[in-house]
């Protein structure tokens, strides 16, 4: 059986320093943007302080270590692919596959930014087994994962475009493809996600927001445009124009 593999998550948006081959710096401001507004989707629903966090897929880990600081966390763990290890402390960074990962733990929060369409179709139960029994009763599983009808699509249907897909398959065999296996839709996320995180057990939220880019102030510009103004156009039929999908999903006790 071939053992699956996840490249690093990345972004439309993203700004990365890189050092050498496989080293990934995130930069401060991309640090901040997130950090803030993965604080501000957890207030919606009212949870702002957790005793731990997991975050899969952490990259560097310095997301991890100013969100961890962010919710008062006192124990906060990392893994990705290629993050230098810290074994001790308050805050763990682990070298692995996240598709291989057991917990030996459960913590209150758990983390997966841009992950989810990195995974083979085949392995998204294993994905989910993996977030799901790292998830404290009463805790809360974050995702987020790009949104296929945020603005640039939008116009680019408008104008009779196909829409863009962020590292999409160039011709490798599925199981090697280490980009994007999917840009969900609102609609196709929220089915994928009831499939697997099922009542009365599982609550899922999938939150909007106002599409941001830190890059560019621009297409930031253009994107909240595009998102008041044809407000008619893609409320009814898409649901949700924002840049990425965040999903919220409470384990009840």
């Amino acid at each position: 059986m071939t053992t699956p593999t996840l490249a690093k998550p990345n972004e439309e948006r993203d700004i990365f320093l890189y050092q050498g081959t496989s080293d990934i710096v995130m930069s401060e401001a991309l640090v901040q943007y997130r950090t803030q507004l993965t604080f501000d989707i957890l207030r919606k629903v009212s949870r702002t302080r957790f005793e731990s966090v997991i975050d899969f897929g952490c990259g560097d880990g310095s997301n991890l270590h100013s969100l961890a600081q962010k919710v008062s966390a006192k124990k906060a763990r990392g893994i990705d692919l290629n993050v230098p290890e810290v074994l001790s402390g308050p805050i763990v960074l682990h070298r692995s596959n996240l598709l291989e990962c057991v917990p030996d733990e459960q913590y209150q929060l758990v983390i997966s930014n841009q992950v989810f369409e990195h995974i083979y179709e085949s392995w998204l139960p294993k994905y989910f087994y993996v977030l799901k029994t790292s998830c404290a009763p009463n805790g809360i599983i974050l995702i987020s994962t790009p949104n296929r009808w945020r603005p640039r699509n939008i116009l680019r249907i408008l104008t009779f475009r196909r829409p863009y897909m962020m590292q999409s398959n160039k011709g490798v065999p599925l199981e090697q493809h280490l980009g994007h296996h999917r840009e969900c839709s609102y609609r196709e996320l929220q089915i994928i996600l009831n499939q697997h995180f099922q009542k009365p057990e599982w609550s899922i939220s999938i939150i909007r927001t106002v599409p941001r880019m830190i890059e560019s102030r621009v297409r930031e510009v253009a994107n909240i445009l595009v998102y008041f103004l044809l407000w008619v156009f893609w409320c009814p039929l898409l649901v949700s124009a924002s840049q990425d999908h965040y999903v919220v999903i409470q384990r009840n006790p």
